[in-house]
C-alpha cells in the first residue's frame, strides 16, 4: 500500500506543477491576445483557446508522466532521463504553440523541439538535483 500512496502523491505533485506551468503560459498567451489580437494564432492555425487547452493537455500528460517517474530520480541517470522526457513534452507543447502542427515545422524547428528540448530538460534536471 505504501508504494501506491507514494505513486499517487508523486502523480499529484507532477500534475499540480504541470498545471502551474500551464497557468503561467496561458496567462502569457491571453496577454498576447489582448495586445496583438488573434493574428499570432491565426498564423499558426490555432485559436487562443485551443492554445490554452494544448497547454493544459500537455500539463496533464507531462505531470502524469513525470510524477509517475519521480521515484526514478534517486540517481543522476534517472534525473537526466526524467528531465529529458519532461523536456521533450515541454518542447512539443512549445513547438505546437509557436509554429502550429508538425507539418508546418522547418527541419531546424523540429530538431530543436525533439532533440534540443530533451537535452535542455536533462541539463535542468541535473542542475535542480544538484542544488
Amino acid at each position: 500500500m505504501k508504494g501506491e500512496t507514494e505513486l499517487r502523491d508523486n502523480i499529484r505533485w507532477g500534475v499540480t506543477n504541470g498545471l502551474k506551468i500551464a497557468t503561467g503560459l496561458s496567462v502569457f498567451v491571453v496577454l498576447e491576445y489582448l495586445v496583438l489580437g488573434d493574428r499570432p494564432f491565426v498564423r499558426i492555425g490555432l485559436s487562443l483557446w485551443s492554445t490554452v487547452m494544448l497547454y493544459v493537455l500537455m500539463a496533464l500528460v507531462g505531470g502524469l508522466t513525470v510524477g509517475a517517474l519521480r521515484a526514478r530520480t534517486n540517481s543522476l541517470a534517472g534525473v537526466a532521463c526524467v528531465g529529458a522526457i519532461a523536456g521533450l513534452l515541454a518542447g512539443i507543447a512549445i513547438m505546437l504553440a509557436c509554429f502550429g502542427l508538425p507539418g508546418h515545422w522547418t527541419a531546424g524547428e523540429a530538431f530543436s523541439g525533439v532533440v534540443g528540448a530533451p537535452l535542455f530538460g536533462s541539463y535542468v534536471g541535473i542542475r535542480l538535483a544538484s542544488d
